[in-house]
Parts: structure tokens; sequence; C-alpha cells
């Protein structure tokens, strides 16, 4: 299964696509009070601007983000997390632990061992190049 397909799986009982829980989860990482310029989503996402808007008022539609007033821009809004996105952040994430789970179920300790070497030096390749 394309990883994009297992995204999609996951996410579909929660009702958002792999791009949704990606804003939905860089606004959990941003730390409280959970909040971003949209400029920062969509340089951060990779996303063009029209793009990002399309999909802030989709996930704002949804109840999942809100657009607040910036305190120090009033001409500015923020986007922020709101309680309901932070359930289904939360949610979402919980499954995505447990689908992986289940797909390594089958796995031996020499094939576990595998993976997690190759995730962690991914992990270091991708820190390296955080700075470009």
């Amino acid at each position: 299964m394309q990883i994009d397909g297992f995204q999609a799986t996951v996410l579909r009982p929660f009702d958002l696509n792999p791009s949704d829980y990606a804003v939905l989860a860089a606004l959990r990482r941003a730390g409280e009070p959970y909040e971003l310029a949209p400029n920062e989503l969509y340089t951060s996402l990779e996303r063009s601007s029209g793009g990002m808007t399309k999909m802030l008022k989709r996930l704002e539609q949804l109840g999942l983000v809100a657009r607040v007033a910036d305190p120090d821009d009033r001409r500015s809004k923020l986007v922020r997390l709101t309680e309901e996105g932070k359930v289904v952040e939360e949610q979402a994430f919980e499954a995505f632990v447990e689908h992986t789970h289940a797909l390594l179920r089958n796995s031996s300790p020499a094939e576990l061992e595998t993976i997690d070497e190759a995730l962690r030096r991914l992990v270091v390749i991708i820190e390296a190049n955080l700075g470009r």
C-alpha cells in the first residue's frame, strides 16, 4: 500500500485527507496556544496560498480550526486549533499508531530491527536538512 493510500485509509473515518491532517499536526506541534499565521502554514507544508486558504476554510467549516486576531497585528489573522481539532488530531494520531502496529504485527525481530535502524537514519537525515 502506498503511503498516501495508507494515510487516506486511516484518516477517512475522521473526514480528513492527508493534507488536512498535516495542517492539524502542524498547529499541534506549534505548542500552546496551537496557532500559526497562514503564511507559516503554507510555507512549512509547501502549499500555495490559494490552496491553503481553501483547506483552512474546509477545516474551519468542520470546526477543527478557527481564525483569530493576531495580537501583534490586528489587521492579520492567525489559525488556531480548536478544542475539537485537538481531539480529532489526537484520535487520528492514535489511529496511525494502531494501524502501523497492525501492519508490523507479523514482522520478525530482525525485520523490526532493520526498520528501526532505517527510521533512525532517516530522522538524522531529515534533522540535518531542516536548516535548508
